[in-house]
């Protein structure tokens, strides 16, 4: 169970497989057993609570916006008459839940210390909700660490590294355990955001003594949103920012962890949810993390706006514009960054975007990561694993090809561009997507498959690319995928790269281009908010040559990550895809 289960849609996140209409037979779904599912992972509903918050009904939210408007009241600046008592109608967008005082001053680098004003204020609201006859348990311990008890860890990747997603039950090669991602020991603040978030098992895996955290979160249901504003009084140590998602008609989708240690910063992007399925207990789930270790630089030294790398002119970009929290951002700059030179952080944020937000976010935000990099080439081929698959259209395609290539990405004048030849997308763009027989033979069976989704709809409807459809199978035979990997080899010498994150196949995730009437400039809408990087091959590696012509082999990747899943894969021919629809 989750604080607030953050939209899903049907696009690009999941239901349960026994609530929906189970198009892959064709019946209706019988309600499971308590036991039938209970060692399944349970995916993601429109809405669902922690065992805190089950108690919390309409008149209980209410409460708690009048609590924090009361002490609102004790603010040293009182509101004027003409605002008293009447509630604001501002969204609270990017700010801390906890301080009702405008955003809390966060620096990655400081030692850990709860906030004053994060502690009074959830102090406050929690004496006037016990006042209103409410009582709400707290996630805390009266443990005390101290510093030098504490085991100081030392960077591990200092130019980056892919990783498999532990599983259970399988043999460890090359994965990594969502404890040896946070090393927590002493991890004094961390920057947190994903879509699916089970806070009581998140609870399991930080030390709140120890550490500080942010969580990044959305929500266009308000009545959700308002449950999020109770995390700071659940929970020690943490602080929420709330993304804007006016006029954003998908989710908040995207997936990171940025965490503070005494001497470095790592950064983990991830396709994987906080949750145990994702991060590979039961056995039954499968994603990719890749992670980087960034030096402390010493005492009174900062990096530099003309040193500060591509990659992290990107993230702070993507970060200030979900949190609108800049010192958060300028402690960034207490670390070494020069090793992040080749590396791309690619991003979608999400809603309508014109002028240089256009151009920096979505397809055209990846075709610049591409120019960038000096990754640009006129051949190659894609393989994009994906766990969630929309209306996909040669278009789309199309325009995402564009995109890898570092070309201008154009906009379609048809909403399936009939001048897209088929034969021209198979050359060199395989989707790979589990068929149902996948799904149903995968160690969880088919109550593990709400996470993989894609409508019998979309799949059926005019210019769907089913010639392009290709089996997606994980290499640790038996487990789901949840990734979204997309590798693409060029003819260019030298030149393959991979993305790893958390957009999907989709024009939800990637955003639909069109010419803005007002300013007559491109226009990027994304339905999502998404994140991920772009990690080039080695171009010292072996393998890396290009023969007449043609592009390299799967072994081009070799040494930079283990492909999760198996290449080429088998063409769908007469099977069909899992589907998920909504009932």
């Amino acid at each position: 169970m989750s604080l607030g289960q953050l939209d899903g849609t049907a696009e690009d996140e999941p239901v349960s497989a026994a609530g929906v209409a189970d198009a892959n037979t064709g019946e209706a779904p019988t309600a499971p057993t308590t036991d039938s599912t209970a060692n399944q992972p349970q995916p993601a509903t429109n809405r669902a609570l922690n065992d805190s918050l089950k108690n919390l009904d309409r008149k209980q939210l209410e409460a708690e916006r009048l609590a924090r408007q009361k002490s609102r009241k004790h603010a040293d600046s009182p509101p004027s008459s003409q605002d008293r008592g009447r509630p604001s109608k501002k969204p609270r967008t990017g700010t801390s839940i906890a301080s009702s005082q405008g955003p809390e001053l966060i620096d990655l680098t400081a030692p850990t210390a709860k906030s004053p004003t994060a502690r009074s204020q959830a102090q406050e609201i929690r004496q006037i909700l016990h006042d209103e006859g409410i009582s709400i348990p707290r996630e805390t311990t009266n443990r005390q660490v101290s510093a030098s008890s504490r085991r100081i860890t030392e960077p591990q990747y200092l130019d980056g590294a892919v990783k498999k997603t532990w599983a259970q039950g399988f043999p460890r090669n090359n994965d990594i355990k969502i404890e040896e991602v946070l090393q927590k020991s002493d991890l004094n603040h961390l920057l947190v955001s994903s879509f699916n978030f089970d806070t009581e098992w998140w609870s399991t895996k930080i030390d709140s003594q120890v550490t500080k955290q942010t969580w990044i979160v959305g929500s266009s249901d308000e009545e959700v949103a308002a449950e999020w504003t109770m995390a700071p009084v659940l929970f020690e140590n943490v602080s929420v920012s709330l993304a804007d998602m006016k006029g954003v008609n998908g989710i908040y989708h995207a997936k990171f962890l940025i965490g503070a240690h005494p001497k470095y910063l790592r950064i983990t992007i991830t396709s994987a949810n906080l949750t145990k399925w994702d991060w590979g207990e039961g056995g039954l789930m499968e994603n990719t993390v890749f992670l980087i270790d960034l030096p402390r630089l010493p005492e009174g030294q900062v990096t530099s706006e003309d040193d500060f790398t591509p990659f992290g002119q990107e993230l702070r970009h993507y970060i200030q514009s979900v949190t609108h929290r800049p010192n958060l951002c300028n402690s960034l700059l207490k670390f070494d960054w020069s090793r992040t030179k080749h590396l791309a952080f690619v991003h979608s944020l999400g809603g309508p975007r014109t002028g240089e937000d256009a151009r920096r976010t979505g397809l055209p935000g990846l075709s610049r990561a591409i120019n960038k990099l000096n990754l640009d080439s006129t051949t190659l081929e894609v393989d994009y694993a994906t766990s969630s698959l929309g209306a996909l259209s040669r278009g789309f395609m199309k325009q995402l090809l564009e995109a890898a290539k570092g070309e201008e990405v154009k906009v379609t004048k048809e909403k399936y561009d009939n001048d897209v030849q088929v034969r021209d997308l198979l050359k060199g763009f395989r989707v790979y997507f589990p068929t149902a027989d996948t799904v149903r033979e995968s160690r969880g069976g088919e109550d593990s498959g709400g996470t993989i989704t894609l409508s019998k709809k979309w799949y059926e409807a005019k210019g769907f690319p089913k010639a392009s459809m290709h089996d997606h199978k994980s290499t640790r035979t038996g487990l789901l995928s949840h990734n979204k990997v997309d590798e693409v080899a060029t003819t260019r010498e030298n030149v393959a790269w991979a993305y790893i994150g958390s957009a999907n196949l989709t024009a939800a995730a990637w955003g639909q281009l069109s010419n803005d009437r007002a300013t007559k400039t491109l226009k990027v809408t994304c339905r999502n908010y998404e994140c991920g990087v772009l990690v080039p091959v080695d171009e010292k590696a072996p393998k890396m040559e290009a023969k007449d012509g043609r592009v390299p082999g799967y072994e081009v990747f070799e040494g930079t990550l283990d492909i999760p899943f198996e290449v080429p894969g088998d063409k769908y021919g007469d099977k069909n895809p899992w589907y998920v629809a909504w009932n």
